[in-house]
């Protein structure tokens, strides 16, 4: 059966050069009939599907996009729970540890604790917005006057040193990972925190299924539903330490040579919608 798409939102450019109307994405997609983008977050831009005309599935973008997206229409995003909670860092650590998952994180420290070098994190930004590796309490506590204003404002965790950082992006309904695709980055010693600017070219690598399996023990209490991006990397042993997971679709399947893995992912949005 086809379907009709909605892009709810817009973030940069290569985001909307991947999603517009006529994008190749579509092309590798032809059970989907029409693609409409509402490059908006004004909710009275969509009216609700016509009696006889209900197979359409909207997808929001970004996290504000999915928080105002109405469900008038098909569609498989994450609960305004799940959003908070990981879009939030300091709500992401606190769930971590009420799930006992906290093995498979970054320590967190208190002011008063740190171990250096450590990192400082804007509980509230992504792509390696607000992210500072300090290297002594000195220095800790000049980036806290400096950049940060409330003790709500950031979290303080272990700096983990690693040669790669990994990203899986998923489609997940009730906790369940459909589909999975992961990618890369060498890491920059000079640069530690990845960013879009100092980003390397990702390479598309295969995970163990335990890493998979460790990922889903983050979803599943949340009966997480729709796109997924988990960002990581291995400490010294080999263990998982997830730096954060972001309830939407991510940056990498918007860039050209990784349009297949967004027609896969788009598709298994589309398929599980409801």
């Amino acid at each position: 059966m086809s379907s009709k798409v909605i892009i709810f939102g817009t973030h940069t450019q290569s985001w909307r050069d991947a999603l517009e109307e006529d994008a190749k994405v579509w092309n590798l997609l032809p059970e989907i009939e029409s693609v409409r983008v509402c490059a908006g977050d004004d909710v009275t831009t969509l009216q609700a599907p016509l009696e006889g005309n209900k197979n359409t599935v909207i997808i929001p973008l970004m996290e504000p996009h999915i928080l105002k997206c109405p469900r008038i229409y098909k569609c498989l995003f994450p609960s305004r729970l799940a959003v908070e909670t990981l879009a939030n860092k300091a709500k992401f650590a606190g769930y971590a540890s009420a799930e006992a998952l906290t093995k498979f994180c970054p320590t967190v420290y208190s002011k008063e604790q740190a171990f250096f070098p450590c990192v400082v994190k804007r509980v509230d930004l992504n792509a390696g917005q607000g992210i500072f590796v300090v290297k002594s309490a000195d220095s800790l506590t000049e980036v806290l006057k400096r950049d940060f204003t409330g003790v709500n404002s950031y979290i303080i965790q272990e700096l983990i040193d690693s040669d790669y950082e990994y990203t899986t992006y998923a489609v997940s309904v009730g906790g369940s990972i459909l589909w999975n695709s992961t990618y890369r980055f060498k890491i920059d010693k000079k640069n530690t925190i990845r960013t879009p600017i100092n980003t390397s070219p990702a390479e598309n690598v295969s995970v163990s299924k335990e890493t998979l399996y460790q990922i889903q023990s983050f979803l599943e209490p949340l009966l997480y539903d729709g796109p997924v991006n988990v960002d990581y990397r291995f400490d010294e042993h080999g263990n998982l330490k997830i730096l954060e997971i972001n309830p939407r679709l991510g940056g990498s399947l918007m860039r050209p040579e990784n349009v297949g893995d967004l027609a896969a992912a788009l598709r298994a949005i589309v398929t599980n919608a409801k």
